[in-house]
This record gives C-alpha cells, sequence and structure tokens, in this order.
C-alpha cells in the first residue's frame, strides 16, 4: 500500500511518513482564517459513543488464516510459492522483519492485529511497525476493503499524498479522497491477483516478497463503498491511539453537518485548538482528550475539542485564532 507494498505492473505511491510531517499538515491547516460559525453548531456538544467509529467493528475471533506468497529473487522474478499455514512457513523468508510479517498476517483480520498507534506510533519501528504491515498484507489479501475507513489509513494516504513536494503556482490541486483511493487500490490489487512487500527496516529494495490475494478478493473490494464525506485526515497517531482517532474523527464529521461541503482536511491532535498559537500558559479543559482543525475551503477553518464526560466523548465549537 506504501513504498513497500506495491502493485504490479502499475506500483501505488501511497507513500507513508514520519511524524515531521504530521506537524506540517497543522501548520498547512492553520494557515487560513477564521471562517463562519459551523452551520448548526451542536448545543449541547455532539456526544461520541464510546464504540462510535469511522471503521468497521472491533477484532474478529482470534483464529488463522493461510496465504501464498513467493520470495523474490536479484531480478524480481517470483520463486517457488510457499503456502503460510504456520509461522515455521516464514522461515525462508530472506529477512527478520519480513518473517515477523509473514507469521503475523496469518491472523483471521486485519483488526486482529493492527497496533493501537499504528502506523506512526511506534518510536522503535516508525512506520515499518510490524502490527501495521501485517494488518496491510491481510487486508489486501482478503479484499477487505473496512481497513480503508480507518483513521490509520486515511492518515496513512493523506500524508503520501503530499509527497509530490508543493502544488505549481496558480494550480487548484485535486482534493485528497483517502478512503475512495484506498477501496480503488483494493480493487485493482485484487484484480492484479497479487503485490509486493520490501523489507521496511533495513530499506534493502532487494529483501521482498510477492503476496497472493485470495480468490474472493475481488468481490469482496467490490462491495466497498466510499463515503460522500472523504476528506484528508491526519490523526496524531504518536500522542492519539487509532481508536479514539476514529471517534473524533467520527464525532467531528457529525458535528460539521451542512459545513461538510466546506471542509477537505480534518486534522486530530492532543493540543487543546484554542492552544495552538498561544503565546501564555493555555492549559486544556478538563476531561480533555483531543482537538479537530477542520479546513480548509474557501479560507473556511472549524475548529474543535473532544471531553470526556461521564465515560462519552463530547465534541464543542471552540474558538480559533491562526
Amino acid at each position: 500500500m506504501a513504498d513497500g507494498l506495491t502493485r504490479r505492473p502499475t506500483q501505488i505511491a501511497l507513500l507513508g511518513v514520519a511524524a515531521a510531517v504530521l506537524i506540517g499538515i497543522a501548520l498547512i491547516v492553520g494557515s487560513t482564517g477564521r471562517g463562519p460559525s459551523v452551520g448548526a453548531s451542536p448545543s449541547p456538544p455532539i456526544v461520541v459513543s464510546p464504540n462510535a467509529s469511522t471503521a468497521t467493528p472491533g477484532p474478529s475471533p482470534i483464529g488463522q488464516a493461510p496465504y501464498r506468497l513467493s520470495v523474490l529473487g536479484q531480478q524480481g522474478s517470483p520463486g517457488p510459492t510457499i503456502t503460510v499455514s504456520t509461522t515455521s512457513d516464514c522461515d525462508p523468508l530472506p529477512s527478520e522483519w519480513l518473517r515477523h510479517v509473514c507469521g503475523l498476517a496469518l491472523g483471521s483480520s486485519w483488526q486482529a492485529m493492527i497496533g493501537p498507534n499504528d502506523p506512526f506510533g511506534d518510536p522503535t519501528s516508525g512506520t515499518g511497525s510490524p502490527t501495521w504491515w501485517a494488518a496491510q498484507e491481510r487486508a489486501t489479501i482478503d479484499g477487505d476493503t473496512s481497513l480503508c475507513s480507518d483513521a490509520s489509513m486515511e492518515t496513512w494516504i493523506s500524508a503520501g499524498s503530499h509527497l509530490g513536494g508543493a502544488p505549481e503556482p496558480g494550480s487548484t490541486p485535486s482534493p485528497v479522497h483517502p478512503i475512495a483511493g484506498c477501496i480503488d487500490f483494493f480493487r485493482r490489487t485484487a484484480a492484479t491477483g497479487s503485490f509486493q512487500i520490501n523489507d521496511q527496516e533495513s530499506g534493502n529494495p532487494s529483501m521482498s516478497v510477492e503476496v497472493y490475494v485470495d480468490p474472493g478478493a475481488a468481490a469482496e473490494a467490490a462491495d466497498g463503498v466510499a463515503p460522500a464525506f472523504d476528506p484528508y485526515v491526519a490523526c496524531d497517531l504518536r500522542s492519539l491511539t487509532r481508536d479514539l482517532c476514529n471517534q473524533m474523527i467520527a464525532g467531528v464529521s457529525t458535528a460539521l453537518g451542512n459545513s461538510q461541503s466546506q471542509v477537505q482536511t480534518l486534522y486530530a491532535q492532543s493540543v487543546p485548538a484554542e492552544c495552538v498559537n498561544s503565546a501564555s500558559p493555555c492549559p486544556p479543559p478538563a476531561g480533555f482528550v483531543g482537538s479537530v482543525l477542520a479546513g480548509p475551503t474557501n479560507k473556511t477553518e472549524f475548529a474543535f475539542d473532544v471531553i470526556r464526560s461521564g465515560g462519552q466523548l463530547h465534541v464543542s465549537v471552540v474558538p480559533y485564532k491562526p
């Protein structure tokens, strides 16, 4: 799905980036003027169910699902096909990182293996988190587009879309629709029948495997549907868990109401929105868990704080001065 997980013959460059890019996103979102208030401002605040999420339900029962792969040679040609049914079947792979991901990907669903801060939250592995790559691998094998609506995947694709440098002066960049792009990737990969994973820990492109999708992946991916509201999403997964990000994005999407049409970017962070540019001490409100900045379209921006109270999350519009 990113630089180490590719589809042939046309490679998809949905690249993951380091945490510094997420900081840059915050600066981009904060560069526009304060626009009109959100359509129908929620009063009282929008209440988010503890299980609310833009993604699909939680982990499936623990189980194993065999799959097939082959080790790529020096010229990129696949070797003999290996059926991975146990972790010992991963032994022929050329690196410890690939063997680790190979074993993890035996899980019955991506939800059962993804980490709470994937893909950017593990300081020991960065974007090379084995649980993140295993989750991507399993979802791609199955054609399971439910991964596309998870905040982790939306952030991964959204951040990767900005790796081409600044747009040309006077140009109008196309809006980023990460869920739609992810679903399209799953469909194209299922039609091709295989994809590659490179060793992300060593960065050595010669350490690669070809992974084959399940026969039912194409039909499964065909059922994926992108929502009408599909903005660029950036969750700071260094300080927020993916479950919390999912709940925050879901709550703010509801709070925006008719103003969704004015928004192309959602940035979830662990700093109160009103404190981002404060020069003086700015303590967070009681029960604070995070904030979301929304914009910019036609120089309109909205800001929300998310508070935990009584076991529920409450989303409220707050002032924001860039």
